[in-house]
């Protein structure tokens, strides 16, 4: 595909890729002779794909395109300001299936929102199991406080000799190791 710009005898000017039998293919932007100005996809000369019209008169539509006309989802604004979105189909607005689009994105919203509420519930259990199991640790440690401190003073001499005795075991030991 190359790039390109194409001005017709009637007044049409195309600007954007086109294939190797110079149809307008990719994306480019078409300004009709009346101040229409179609921007997006293109395929085989026709509109396709996503794109974007603005008439001269106003009117204006986003979305899908198929065959030059208006399909799939898309939003038209009238030159009075309504405006619909939904699914097009044949360049008709096809409220049916615009109903099963909206009722489907509704349902899908309403299991992620769900979804997040059983996770920000699952969240605050365990919170509130990390914040009893801190409690019970604080309550332990206050109860045995004074019985660990009570057996630390009568045995300390004993705990001295005992972290001493581990210390030269392992100098030993490191010393061992090195000579090896």
């Amino acid at each position: 595909m190359k790039q390109t710009k194409i001005e017709y005898r009637n007044g049409n000017v195309y600007e954007g890729e086109v294939n190797e039998n110079n149809e307008k293919h990719g994306k480019g932007k078409m300004t009709y002779q009346n101040g229409d100005v179609y921007e997006g996809g293109w395929y085989k000369d026709l509109y396709h794909g996503k794109g974007k019209i603005i008439h001269e008169d106003g009117v204006v539509y986003e979305g899908g395109w198929k065959n030059s006309m208006q399909h799939g989802w898309g939003k038209i604004t009238y030159e009075n300001g309504d405006v619909y979105e939904g699914v097009w189909k044949n360049n008709k607005e096809n409220l049916i299936e615009t109903r099963k689009a909206k009722k489907k994105a509704r349902k899908a919203a309403e299991e992620e929102a769900a979804r997040q509420a059983a996770e920000e519930e699952e969240a605050l259990k365990v919170e509130e199991k990390i914040i009893i199991r801190q409690e019970k640790q604080k309550a332990y440690y206050e109860k045995n406080k004074a019985r660990w401190k009570a057996y630390y003073q009568k045995n300390k001499a004993k705990i001295a000799a005992k972290r001493k005795a581990r210390y030269q075991k392992n100098k030993e030991n490191n010393k061992k190791r090195k000579t090896v």
